[in-house]
This record gives structure tokens, C-alpha cells and sequence, in this order.
């Protein structure tokens, strides 16, 4: 990938569903299940979909395992009807065959699924996720990793959210970039990104696609680096002890644990995700130092749009991640980046 010896850079490393790393473990385990069909659709839709199986003299083995028990189902997003998969598997199946460009599925198929589960008729105000295209959204030269270039990504799902709209824009106004992320793309400026979704037309360029992710997230975590440190430096007296926020920062960091992403190849859909590994260095003068290189984890399919059983995984996955992003990501993001901003810092 050709940027493993860099300080502080980026490698990309195997995912062993069987012993993934411990802060994303139950995630992985999570989209494990939902790839072999498990728990994928709410009790609810159970009738419905059975009865349409049936009627197209479809088989329903595949389907035994796919409905959750009765309950309340919490989950950010929606399910999209048969009818609205069946015509993304259809755009996905044009794509395919007729070899469309990128672009093409990312409008044709990938879009359309978005829209599908985080935007619906009297319900996106209802919805604190929505999602939108940021193919021309750079990351901030100051966030990039040693000897990388700029690489951006084709989806982001975002907070939509108004709950801490005054401390948004007081973080927005101290960083260098003038929004709440890692880039400077206005659209963004006061939505926090919670997953990012890089896109490639059928086998090609998967490797390209991983050094997107990977240099995209190396810069996340180094603007959330900056902003935890921010923060925390504006609780403390003059002259407080640089070792001791170096410590809190890590504390914090170490907390949140993981950045998740996706990868979508032709049909496949593919969770990914980086984590910041210590690294112990040696300077010129012999004195050893801590750093920290962010490790993109390859990959754990959940989905796929070539049947609509698979693409109720892909559902199941996106909103499994929107969850994710509710119960955990945003109040770590608003309890360490977003609370007791002082008026002097610049993350």
C-alpha cells in the first residue's frame, strides 16, 4: 500500500473473524450473523415476506433464521419493502451485465439503497442519520498521514441531528478545517460523519479502494485527536502537565476504539474498519518514542444486491452500524469533542 513505514501512517491488515480485535469484536460478530441470514428483519415483516415467497413459488429455507423474535425494533433507518429491493437488485443486476462505470451504480444502485433505509415519505424528519454523496470531499492536508495524498470516499452517513447545534458550531469556529470533521466540505460543516462508504465497480481495484478507507480514516483520527486534545486542554489551569493530556487524550481515544467504513464492490458489500496500533520508534538521537499508525482491517462481508435475501443483509448491516453509531459513537463524540471547548483552541 505503500505507506507501511511511514511514522505514524497507515497498514492494512487481515480480519480474523475468529479473533478480531476486542474493541469492534461484537460488531464483527454482529455482521457476522447477519451475513449467514440471522436476525435480519424485524418480527413484523415476517407475514409479509413469507406470503410473498410463497406466492412467486419461491424457496423459504433460506429465509428460516431471517426474523427477528417479537420486540420493538430500535434500530435507526428503516426496512424498504420487497418491491423497492427487488428494484435495486434489478439496477444492480443492468449494472452488472451491461458493465456500467462507477458512477452508474453509485447512483443506479448504491443511492438508491441508501435512500431506501435513511430517507422515506414522512419520515426523514424522524431520522437522526441521513446520508449523502462526497466524492469531491477532501481530507485537510493537516490530518493526512506522512507522504499520502488526498483520498476521498463516494458515501457518508451523518448525524442529522440538532441536539448540540451551539456546541457544533463553537467546534466548527476552532478548527482548521471550520467544520465538526476531518475535511472542510461544506455540506458537512456541522454534521458529524459516523460511517464512510467507498464504492468500485465489480473486481476491479479493491486494493485502491482499501488505501482510500485507510488514508480517509488515518486523517478522522487525527482530526479527533486534535479536537479530544482541544477539549481537554481547555479544562485545565496554565501550565498543566503536557504528559498528563497526552495520557487523557489516549484514554479517550482508546475508549472510542475503532472507526468503522464499507467498501462496496459491484454487489458485495463490505465492512471494514481502522484502529489506532501503538508503535515504538527510534529518532536519530537514539531516544525512543510511542506513535500511533492507524490499521484498516479487511474485511467482513454482510451483504450483497445479487439476491433479495442478501440485500435485506446489506439493510440489516447499515442500520446495525447506524446503531452503533447512536448508542455509542455520537456520545463519545459529544461527551470528548464536543463539550468545554475553551476560546483559544485550534484543533
Amino acid at each position: 500500500m505503500g505507506l507501511n513505514l511511514d511514522i505514524g501512517g497507515l497498514e492494512c491488515k487481515q480480519l480474523d473473524n475468529d479473533n478480531p480485535p476486542f474493541a469492534a469484536s461484537t460488531l464483527v460478530q454482529e455482521l457476522l450473523e447477519i451475513d449467514m441470514g440471522i436476525d435480519i428483519l424485524p418480527h413484523g415483516k415476517k407475514s409479509e415476506v413469507i406470503q410473498i415467497l410463497q406466492e412467486q413459488g419461491l424457496n423459504t429455507r433460506p429465509w428460516r433464521s431471517a426474523f427477528k423474535d417479537e420486540g420493538v425494533d430500535t434500530l435507526p433507518g428503516r426496512v424498504p419493502s420487497w418491491k423497492d429491493l427487488n428494484t435495486v437488485r434489478e439496477r444492480a443486476m443492468e449494472c452488472f451485465n451491461c458493465d456500467h462505470e462507477e458512477f452508474s451504480w453509485n447512483i443506479e444502485v448504491h443511492h438508491r439503497l441508501l435512500e431506501s433505509i435513511f430517507r422515506g415519505s414522512g419520515e426523514a424528519s424522524a431520522q437522526p442519520f441521513d446520508f449523502m454523496s462526497c466524492t469531491t470531499a477532501r481530507p485537510h492536508r493537516n490530518y493526512l498521514p506522512c507522504s499520502s495524498r488526498q483520498k476521498m470516499v463516494d458515501f457518508c452517513l451523518f448525524d442529522d441531528s440538532d441536539v448540540d447545534a451551539q456546541a457544533r458550531r463553537a467546534l466548527a469556529q476552532r478548527t482548521v478545517t471550520q467544520t465538526v470533521n476531518h475535511t472542510d466540505y461544506r455540506p458537512l460543516q456541522l454534521r458529524p460523519i459516523t460511517l464512510s462508504i467507498e464504492t468500485k465497480r465489480p473486481g476491479k481495484d479493491l486494493d485502491m479502494a482499501q488505501l482510500q478507507m485507510g488514508v480517509w480514516h488515518a486523517a478522522q483520527w487525527r482530526f479527533l485527536q486534535s479536537a479530544v486534545k482541544a477539549m481537554i486542554t481547555s479544562t485545565q489551569a496554565d501550565g498543566a502537565d503536557e504528559e498528563e493530556i497526552t495520557d487523557a487524550v489516549k484514554a479517550a481515544l482508546s475508549q472510542l476504539g475503532f472507526l468503522p467504513g464499507v467498501i462496496i464492490q459491484g454487489h458485495r458489500w463490505l465492512f471494514v474498519f481502522s484502529t489506532l496500533e501503538p508503535q515504538t520508534t527510534t529518532l536519530e538521537d537514539g531516544t525512543n518514542i510511542t506513535v500511533y499508525r492507524t490499521t484498516l482491517w479487511i474485511e467482513q462481508e454482510f451483504g450483497s444486491t445479487q439476491s433479495i435475501l442478501k440485500t435485506y443483509q446489506i439493510v440489516a448491516g447499515l442500520r446495525r452500524l447506524a446503531g452503533w453509531a447512536k448508542d455509542f459513537y455520537m456520545p463519545w463524540y459529544q461527551r470528548h469533542v464536543l463539550s468545554n471547548h475553551g476560546p483559544n483552541q485550534s484543533p
